[in-house]
């Protein structure tokens, strides 16, 4: 008598069994095969319950299918379990939770392991058709945890993301990271570069040709650069700008500027009072910084760091 005892529930013909008719059975196992490697949908949730679903035996059945779409012709209003039968069956399957009313579905064997799916999500796992206390598992859980929405390692402190020669290209977050450490003080929350738009107050003589103010900003601590290009540059006394790029800190004041103005040999600090910042009661981007005396000179270059709000 034929037998089913394989995890694709194919006929097994028994010795002397089908004279002349094996062929049959033998065509009918080689299309079971295709579609275990095959897209298979099957309505699971005909009422709003936990369900089974048994790969039939020799015969065609959706349940086979290593990409298994499971569907719902009642709306879940609660995660359902489907255990997928007999569990004696070890496979690997894509599973889809396609089911109606945004629920979670579990995938269950026996009374081992299970796997939660999310609604719309799709996993792969692992039937292990290990009996009555058979276990359901998703792929790569020797690292990650499956997860509903989040990707992480099983331990802590224990695996890299990306090797020295297996890099990964970019990364884009929306929020921040923690660096060397999981508390607010190892926390950046932003990087950033750009430019600014200065503008002269009063002081300055001379023809200027071009601004250019750029910035870096790591997490609070702005970077702020200055370059001034013309001729005949001169500072008699004392010149005002205004605008930073970002708020500054209150009550802490930028840690210092320097300007630098080119001459005959080179860049020399900018005169007197160099580092000196007159800051708006406001403490805001629309803060004044003031720098000189100036000789004539073609180029004033600043630079300095403060820290933002």
């Amino acid at each position: 008598m034929a037998t089913y005892g394989n995890d694709l529930r194919l006929k097994e013909i028994a010795t002397g069994d089908e004279a002349g008719t094996w062929g049959t059975s033998t065509n009918t196992n080689l299309e079971l095969i295709g579609e275990a490697l095959s897209f298979g949908t099957q309505d699971c949730f005909a009422s709003d319950a936990d369900a089974t679903t048994t790969v039939a035996d020799g015969v065609a059945d959706p349940a086979r299918s290593m990409y298994f779409k499971v569907t719902s012709s009642a709306t879940l209003t609660a995660t359902r379990t489907l255990t997928i039968a007999p569990n004696t069956i070890s496979r690997v399957m894509w599973i889809e939770n396609a089911t109606t009313g945004s629920q979670s579905i579990t995938i269950s064997q026996g009374s081992g392991t299970t796997v939660t799916i999310a609604s719309g999500a799709v996993k792969s796992v692992y039937l292990d058709g290990a009996g009555s206390g058979a276990n359901v598992a998703a792929f790569d859980t020797a690292n990650f945890e499956a997860v509903e929405t989040d990707i992480r390692p099983n331990t802590d402190d224990n695996n890299d993301l990306g090797s020295s020669t297996k890099r990964w290209q970019d990364l884009y977050l929306s929020g921040g990271m923690y660096l060397g450490g999981t508390t607010s003080a190892n926390f950046l929350d932003d990087y950033e570069e750009g430019t600014w738009s200065p503008t002269l107050l009063a002081g300055m003589t001379g023809t200027i040709s071009t601004i250019t103010a750029t910035y870096i900003k790591i997490g609070s601590q702005v970077f702020v650069n200055l370059d001034i290009v013309g001729t005949s540059l001169a500072i008699a006394t004392v010149a005002a700008f205004r605008s930073l790029p970002f708020t500054i800190k209150s009550p802490v004041a930028p840690s210092g500027l320097d300007f630098y103005a080119a001459s005959a040999n080179g860049w020399t600090l900018a005169g007197s009072p160099v580092n000196q910042w007159a800051i708006g009661a406001s403490l805001s981007v629309s803060a004044d910084f003031n720098f000189g005396p100036v000789s004539a000179v073609g180029k004033i270059y600043g630079t300095g760091t403060y820290q933002t709000a």
